[in-house]
């Protein structure tokens, strides 16, 4: 049972039916079902498996009768879902400093000439910024203080909630220090508790015993059951890239038992970085083509075109594509 069977692509469920039916319908070998419904669009470690021209209804009909889809709002009477976009303006030094540590971010996607793989790890810098702390390397749990924006509309969403209990998805570890410091009530659920304290925190907070409660979507996303208290407003600090774990936090609280409408809250910083992540989570932009899509989308609200590399700087040549991917054997 799950609700993304397929969130990175259709190899996803090959390990899922081979779990089932021993691969009866998809065979035995991962290796052997990329080669036979696949192509892969990319090169080296970069690029994902995608499916040939056919490839997705084959698949269907193998796997549709041991297959059963519901949808919950079918069957349960689940509260409405509204979202809130937050606006934290930077203005002023900030922004000065933050345009130009975008336009470098745009000048290192021009330069390498491949931004679909480079989109996400380039704009980690940018969404630091945003949220307010930057760390110094990318290896080193060492941060910089940059500003208090996104508390400061923290603390005005946990004063709207008059009193009930406010669940905050944080992105960066820096993030779930600085919202402790600035609210030393909140408490965080992740790995770094035993499962006994987990079910505690659990149980503490479906009782409204915990006012704030922090967690990461990768640590928080899937197995807890978070929506028998009074909390009816969740809170992204920062959004991530990936549409799975952004659903299915709102999942811990959108479920069955819940008797309320939910307020999902996305703090976004004014024209930046946050907004075309945004953007590509409303696209279903978890898949590459959805980043790209995003990321030219974005570069035309802001004015921005491709810039021309300076001379000291390698320009890789463009990778070649094929216009279509060789058809399935036997599909004409």
């Amino acid at each position: 049972l799950t609700g993304t069977p397929a969130s990175n692509g259709y190899d996803n469920l090959f390990g899922q039916f081979l779990a089932i039916d021993s691969g009866q319908r998809l065979g035995q070998s991962i290796t052997a079902f990329r080669d036979r419904y696949m192509y892969f669009d990319g090169y080296g470690h970069f690029g994902r498996h995608r499916c040939r021209p056919g490839a997705e209804q084959q698949i269907h009909d193998q796997i549709e009768d041991i297959t059963l889809q519901m949808d919950s709002a079918d069957y349960l009477e689940l509260p409405e879902i509204l979202i809130n976009d937050v606006d934290v303006p930077i203005v002023g030094e900030l922004r000065t400093k933050y345009e130009q540590l975008e336009r470098e971010m745009f000048l290192e996607l021009d330069t390498v000439n491949i931004e679909v793989f480079y989109a996400a790890a380039l704009s980690m810098k940018c969404r630091q910024f945003t949220n307010g702390a930057m760390y110094l390397q990318s290896d080193s749990p060492e941060w910089v203080h940059v500003h208090d924006l996104k508390l400061d509309a923290l603390a005005e969403v946990i004063e709207e909630a008059a009193g009930k209990p406010v669940l905050v998805a944080y992105l960066f570890k820096h993030d779930a220090e600085r919202i402790q410091k600035r609210f030393p009530e909140a408490e965080i659920l992740g790995s770094h508790l035993s499962t006994a304290k987990t079910i505690d925190l659990e149980q503490r907070w479906n009782l409204g015993e915990v006012p704030l409660l922090l967690g990461h979507p990768q640590s928080m996303g899937h197995g807890l059951n978070l929506q028998q208290g009074p909390c009816t407003d969740l809170v992204f600090f920062g959004l991530d890239w990936s549409l799975e774990n952004y659903e299915q936090v709102i999942a811990r609280l959108v479920r069955q038992g819940q008797r309320n409408n939910i307020r999902v809250h996305r703090l976004l910083s004014e024209d930046t970085v946050d907004r075309l992540v945004a953007m590509s989570l409303n696209d279903k932009g978890q898949t590459q083509d959805g980043l790209k899509a995003a990321m030219n989308e974005y570069r035309r609200q802001k004015g921005v075109t491709r810039s021309t590399a300076p001379a000291h700087h390698k320009v890789l040549a463009p990778r070649s594509r094929q216009s279509a991917p060789p058809p399935l054997p036997g599909s004409g």
